[in-house]
């Protein structure tokens, strides 16, 4: 977040001048009319920083680096101190990505003993960052204001934090858990009573302090440091208003659409509602059985038209050519199956008490889908019902495919029965997806949910990443994961691994064989050759713009804390 008033000084790595960045520090400090104890803490702090620099940068054997910039701002909420050095000098003990100083010793397992000073920093400081822009190295400190006799006060106390538009809370469970989603990125948050407790309050006026005192009289089990944490959660995930945002340009409001399509259904909820109420029976326990009743119904005409499908596909290109509308058909079919299996998720989330705030189309994949948002069944206490709701979908697609199967056992006509062989044959690539936990599918969720691990293939893949870097002695993230569920999630990424290689890639790579070494067709491989360049070029361009936001968003907490 840009603030206000900046100035910035350049000074070089010479211990005689840090006095002069200390006095410059201190007079900017006393003209932002910050009490004298904050005052002194923040001087303190710049001639603990400059010095070191200047002593790290006089033990180099090379001389040859660049002066360092001393930059100053602020606002009605805080100071910031940003200084400005050469990435050679050894003052950064964390080369490979911003972060923030810890509070407590034991969080810097990474650290050597000489950067310890850092911990000594952030006693007086409020927050302490260091940000890496190519061979430049930043470190940001910044104190917030407080009132007079509360100088010791615990930073967080005095703001005033605002959700930003896009944010919904969702707090339905009796006990007062619930959790936040982020509607453009999808993040979600599962909070405890206290944290939704000070999320529900986040107005932009009202502080942490009185959120604070009021949670301790309502008998809630608080700390400033609950607080710090669920603030610098809500930050990272971009959930905090940010006030001086500005008005976004066409350019940037038509990034935004590329890297987020999405088309949401107005009154969701109750459209799920709806669906629910006259759907009920199938979301029983006898409904349930007898959904699966009918899709298993389905093996008997598939057994018994096999010769007859085989036949229509050999005739389906004369098919296909005297009835154009079958595609439209087949279109249209498809098309009403899905929206039934998302339907299907929505009534399961009614059926336990959920709520449905959001159904629409988006892209995925190239392509455009329908999806249902099912978040508030994070909530539910029992397993069952958790995965009952992800297993809805499938189920309702199962059923689709048995009925599909009758369908096309009584249909006399050879058209119709290319529709309906086309949509088995789709439904049963749906199936095989969806009922596959190594793709981010229902599946995978119903998996998650019984093994109540959250973010099951981020985290695998974490794994997997760490110890192909530790194998080849290159330095891993940590990643604070329980014990007992490293295993399971390494073997999940193996599997993952192996599943994208022989599905994915060695066929994608087969079919780029036979198109461009087996085809002679010059126009066929040119078509081809755009189509794939097309998709691919697609994905690259929303995975960059997905990017850039994270990376500015990075540097955008760096700045505004």
């Amino acid at each position: 977040m840009k603030r206000d008033n900046q100035i910035e000084i350049i000074l070089p790595t010479d211990s005689s001048w840090v006095s002069l960045a200390e006095d410059v520090t201190r007079k900017y400090a006393h003209s932002c009319d910050f009490a004298e104890q904050l005052v002194d803490m923040i001087a303190f702090s710049v001639n603990e920083v400059c010095g070191t620099l200047c002593e790290r940068a006089s033990t180099m054997k090379s001389k040859l680096h660049h002066p360092y910039r001393l930059c100053l701002s602020s606002d009605e909420e805080a100071v910031e101190v940003s200084v400005v050095f050469d990435g050679s000098i050894p003052l950064n003990p964390l080369k490979e990505k911003p972060y923030e100083v810890p509070d407590e010793f034991t969080d810097l397992d990474d650290m050597v003993i000489d950067s310890m000073w850092l911990i000594l920093l952030k006693h007086r400081m409020d927050r302490v960052f260091f940000a890496i822009d190519g061979a430049t190295h930043s470190l940001h400190l910044v104190k917030y204001r407080r009132g007079k006799g509360k100088e010791r006060e615990v930073w967080i106390m005095n703001l005033k934090p605002k959700l930003d538009n896009g944010v919904f809370v969702n707090r339905q469970s009796p006990d007062g858990i619930g959790y936040v989603q982020e509607y453009k990125s999808g993040k979600i948050l599962r909070l405890g009573a206290a944290e939704m407790d000070a999320v529900s309050k986040m107005d932009g006026e009202t502080c942490i302090r009185d959120i604070f005192m009021e949670a301790m009289m309502n008998g809630l089990r608080v700390s400033p440091k609950l607080y710090i944490r669920l603030y610098d959660e809500l930050l990272e995930n971009g959930m905090i208003h940010q006030e001086n945002s500005g008005e976004r340009s066409f350019v940037q409001r038509c990034k935004d659409s590329l890297g987020n399509l999405v088309f949401t259904v107005p009154h969701s909820d109750e459209i799920a509602e709806w669906f629910h109420r006259h759907f009920r029976f199938f979301f029983t326990s006898v409904g349930t059985v007898l959904s699966l009743l009918i899709g298993l119904s389905g093996f008997y005409p598939l057994c018994m038209t096999i010769d007859d499908m085989v036949a229509i596909y050999h005739d389906s290109y004369r098919l296909m050519i005297d009835n154009v509308w079958i595609l439209v058909a087949v279109y249209g079919i498809a098309s009403t199956s899905v929206i039934l299996h998302e339907l299907a998720h929505a009534g399961a989330c009614k059926h336990y008490g959920g709520k449905v705030p959001r159904m629409g189309v988006m892209a995925y994949l190239s392509s455009l889908i329908f999806f249902c948002d099912v978040t508030s069944s994070y909530l539910f206490p029992k397993k069952q019902h958790r995965v009952m709701v992800a297993l809805a979908g499938p189920m309702a697609t199962f059923v689709f495919w048995g009925v599909s199967l009758w369908v096309f056992l009584l249909t006399v006509s050879p058209a119709w029965k290319l529709v309906w062989m086309a949509i088995v044959v789709m439904e049963t690539f749906v199936l095989i997806m969806n009922f596959n936990p190594l793709l981010k599918m229902d599946s995978y969720y119903m998996l998650t949910e019984w093994l109540g691990i959250e973010n099951m293939r981020t985290k695998a893949f974490v794994i997997l990443s760490n110890w192909a870097k530790r194998m080849v002695r290159i330095h891993s993230v940590p990643l604070k994961i329980p014990q007992s569920e490293v295993k399971p999630l390494f073997a999940y990424a193996l599997l993952g691994g192996f599943f994208t290689l022989v599905f994915y890639i060695l066929p994608l790579a087969y079919c780029v064989y036979l198109l461009f070494f087996t085809t002679d067709s010059g126009w066929v491989k040119f078509s081809w050759a755009v189509f794939l360049s097309l998709i691919l070029l697609f994905n690259v361009f929303r995975m960059l713009v997905l990017k850039w936001d994270n990376i500015r968003h990075q540097r955008y907490n760096l700045t505004r804390m």
